[in-house]
């Protein structure tokens, strides 16, 4: 399955839930906003949502400072 993540093509195997994919690629990160095909997904909504063939996902981080 191809799926572009922050404007870049991914290649993944199988049927995968968001939080799956969320998973392999940042797993260390637990402050994200999650969009797909340009809607925000809620965390609790993420073991719902199912990722398609084509999906465009934006992941955005918190980063703190001063």
């Amino acid at each position: 399955m191809e799926v572009i993540i922050n404007g870049k093509i991914k290649l993944f195997k199988g049927e995968r839930t968001l939080k799956d994919l969320l998973c392999e690629v940042c797993p260390k990160n637990k402050h994200l906003i999650t969009e797909v095909n340009e809607t925000i997904v809620k965390s609790a909504d993420w073991e719902k949502t199912f990722i398609r063939e084509g999906d465009q996902i934006e992941l955005v981080t918190f980063v703190g400072g001063g």
